[in-house]
């Protein structure tokens, strides 16, 4: 029997032709998402293109029910194809930026190594949200999905503004404390030490979570414009916990005592 252990150079080449296994997986998977999108993205939205006629002014509640009945299948599935479209097509990005070779070594992705490069991250997930928040209203408006006697978006949109201000705010106040002075790159996964640490880790592994669960449901749901900014907002979450899980910082040694 041919044992692979035995002849180095075979697992070597295995193991080299990994990267190009996982890359080419995801690549199909986003390419059979495009071209669902492309299939579905032809069908109308809604089955009565007349759905709107009789309902009575002011009532919200009859509106939306009467879309959603209305709403094609189609039409969904093209929601669901984009987001997963999205959403492989962001891994495949990841396997390369974060040099992730299979999927065994997932478990050996580490945080960025300069405290700026995950300040960059963090902000350009906030513009994310805050753009595809702006996105959706747009989207939501052009597909009628607000009644015409609603609110203008003048409203939410500088609503979104305005909490994306607070929420960059405080994201970088909590990367200041969080981040500054530890000793980068870590492990994604360090475990966490002390009582920082595991304070660190369950709030920040509260959020991962959260993040996580949102994710599913927007895949589910077709809600594809925030499954960049959900994947952006995990990657984040888990390189601060593990930045607060190991809180070693850069102290100077003491100079030790000269003997006469």
């Amino acid at each position: 029997m041919d044992d692979d252990t035995s002849n180095p150079g075979r697992v070597h080449d295995q193991r080299r032709n990994l990267p190009q296994r996982l890359q080419l997986g995801l690549l199909a998977l986003v390419t059979v998402g495009v071209i669902l999108s492309a299939v579905f993205g032809t069908f109308p939205l809604y089955g009565d293109p007349n759905w709107r006629s009789g309902i009575p002014q002011g009532d919200s509640q009859s509106y939306f029910a009467a879309q959603e009945a209305n709403r094609t299948f189609e039409s969904r599935a093209f929601d669901v194809a984009v987001g997963a479209t999205v959403f492989f097509a962001t891994l495949l990005g990841a396997t390369v930026v974060l040099k992730v070779q299979s999927l065994r070594e997932f478990r050996y992705i580490q945080t960025p190594a300069r405290a700026g490069a995950l300040f960059i991250v963090t902000n350009a997930t906030v513009l994310m949200f805050s753009l595809a928040s702006g996105l959706d209203l747009v989207l939501g408006s052009l597909r009628e999905e607000f009644p015409p006697w609603a609110d203008s978006l003048g409203i939410p949109l500088p609503g979104v503004a305005v909490f994306a201000v607070i929420l960059a705010v405080l994201s970088n106040l909590g990367l200041v404390f969080m981040v500054l002075g530890v000793p980068l790159p870590v492990s994604l996964w360090t475990a966490p030490v002390g009582f920082r640490g595991w304070t660190a880790s369950v709030a920040l592994g509260i959020v991962a979570l959260i993040a996580l669960a949102y994710l599913v449901g927007i895949l589910v749901s077709g809600v594809f414009l925030f499954v960049l900014p959900i994947l952006s907002t995990l990657y984040v979450a888990l390189c601060v916990r593990a930045t607060g899980a190991r809180p070693t910082r850069r102290i100077a040694k003491p100079i030790s005592p000269t003997t006469s």
